[in-house]
């Protein structure tokens, strides 16, 4: 249905202490255009604003999700993050990649903040690639991290978008941030585009 959605690991409210998990093979074809929190797939949602002290989501794998839908606006997310303004807050070694979607005018989001103040540190996220290391296909709009909100720092981020369908009138962003006025910190990060 419209409000369907398929999500890996789901941790609402409270303190979240998400680690070394491999989510994985998830697939589904719903028709759900929601973004955010409501995105028809995603691997690992922390949606925990309310929490008082540090979260951690740390050295998951996130790999080879896949939205077969191929006529709506889906929207794929490896990782989407709501945290708190309180406690030391860290989002550090995780692996997504071969996160795929079917659909020419949907999107793909490999980490996806919402608000919150959060470290984020050694992650790895590849795109544009299936689990079989092939280009996906179509080209659409495709972002490593996406940052919606929150007072955020990046270090040490390795990200690659790649395939022969990045190109064209769908944008690819190894890195970016709709916050107009956030203070933040992008310092010792690989952000590539193949």
């Amino acid at each position: 249905g419209n409000a369907s959605k398929t999500v890996g690991i789901f941790a609402e409210l409270g303190v979240s202490q998400i680690t070394y998990n491999n989510v994985g093979h998830l697939n589904t074809g719903c028709n759900n255009i929601s973004g955010g929190n409501l995105s028809s797939l995603v691997g690992i949602l922390s949606d925990n604003s309310t929490a008082t002290a540090g979260n951690l989501i740390g050295h998951n794998a996130i790999v080879d999700c896949n939205q077969t839908n191929s006529s709506l606006a889906v929207s794929v997310i490896g990782l989407y993050y709501n945290g708190s303004t309180s406690g030391s807050n860290a989002i550090s070694h995780n692996n997504l990649h071969s996160l795929t979607c079917a659909s020419t005018t949907g999107t793909i989001q490999g980490i996806y903040t919402l608000a919150g103040n959060a470290n984020y540190f050694n992650n790895m996220v590849r795109l544009g690639y299936n689990a079989a290391g092939l280009s996906m296909t179509p080209g659409i709009n495709i972002s490593g991290f996406h940052e919606q909100g929150g007072t955020n720092n990046y270090y040490h981020n390795s990200v690659y978008i790649g395939g022969t369908n990045v190109t064209g009138s769908n944008g690819t962003y190894a890195f970016r941030s709709v916050v107009p006025t956030a203070t933040r910190e992008i310092k010792n990060n690989i952000f590539l585009r193949g």
